[in-house]
């Protein structure tokens, strides 16, 4: 590749392009910055063991223990 002046030569300038780097930038390009928000966005998994039910505001007096739930859940449909 030469550098420098043009002079008085005529041609055509072809670029040569990668296509696996063009589709890679369009992918990376967001126009109006829907994605652009690390401040907002985060992602945050929780890999703990979970109870599969968990009660809230249960009535005073009820005994609402999974253990509880599963005795009573075997005695009535058994």
């Amino acid at each position: 590749m030469q550098t420098g002046e043009w002079g008085c030569c005529l041609g055509i300038l072809s670029p040569e392009l990668d296509p696996a780097r063009a589709r890679a930038a369009r992918q990376q390009f967001d126009p109006v910055g829907h994605y652009a928000w690390p401040d907002v966005f985060r992602l945050q998994v929780n890999t703990r063991p979970q109870q599969a039910v968990a009660w809230v505001g249960q009535p005073a007096g009820v005994d609402a223990e999974p253990e509880t739930v599963q005795k009573e859940v075997a005695d009535e449909h058994p």
